[in-house]
């Protein structure tokens, strides 16, 4: 019920998966415990890359018919547990009738086994309909139909208020900005601390002087789906 009021009121979700053990056994895939960035054993730590682009249609299906049997309509918009996606997962996405993506990072490894990523963006990389054979670059003759939307602003839990806030200002450039530009910023609910609170709170105080609602500049607040809609072919 809590779901479907804020659906209602306009806001919309993606899905978003950790291939927990029990998950992926219930989802009727052969489970897998490596590669791991470092998990304590539950398969929160195993990159959904580590699968087939078929076990990862069939593990991403599962997802949605969860949600679906519960009442939480499919969604088109995807994140990949720990970014780790991969072209399998921008194919599967594409058969699964996903619309965005918004997997796509800087260059990156993580957890305590340091387990490197695939992507390799710019900070100042707009949204963009990656290529079928390098996930990280455009090609309009070859490309998958998903739209990426970058996390090129970094994430609160890892990045300081000011590597944040040097993000905003490469992405707002020196000048007149001629042609649109986005910035994603994340965080985790699930460990929003005080001083991950403090971090945020400093990036937009920051961000707050170039609010176009205030005529102080371009800025203007925006949820992925609305990015998506906007950012389309």
């Amino acid at each position: 019920a809590w779901v479907q009021r804020r659906l209602q009121m306009g806001d919309r979700y993606g899905m978003h998966l950790h291939l927990f053990h029990d998950y992926v056994e219930s989802a009727g895939v052969t489970l897998r415990k490596e590669p791991n960035w470092g998990d304590n054993g539950t398969g929160y730590g195993v990159p959904l890359a580590a699968y087939t682009k078929d076990e990862q249609v069939r593990l991403i299906q599962y997802g949605l018919d969860l949600l679906f049997a519960n009442g939480v309509p499919k969604t088109t918009l995807f994140r990949a547990g720990g970014w780790y996606a991969n072209l399998d997962t921008l194919a599967a996405l594409e058969e699964l009738g996903f619309t965005a993506d918004s997997s796509a990072r800087t260059k990156y490894t993580f957890g305590r086994n340091k387990l490197p990523g695939y992507w390799d963006i710019s900070p100042t990389m707009k949204p963009y309909y990656p290529s079928r054979t390098n996930q990280n670059r455009e090609n309009p003759a070859n490309e998958f139909p998903v739209l990426e939307i970058p996390d090129n602003g970094a994430d609160s839990y890892a990045y300081s208020a000011a590597d944040m806030i040097k993000r905003f200002t490469l992405n707002l450039g020196d000048g007149i900005l001629t042609e649109p530009q986005q910035v994603t910023y994340l965080s985790h609910p699930h460990w929003f601390d005080d001083k991950e609170q403090a971090r945020v709170r400093e990036l937009f105080t920051y961000i707050a002087r170039y609010n176009n609602a205030d005529d102080h500049g371009p800025v203007v607040y925006s949820k992925t789906n609305v990015i998506a809609d906007q950012w389309s072919n």
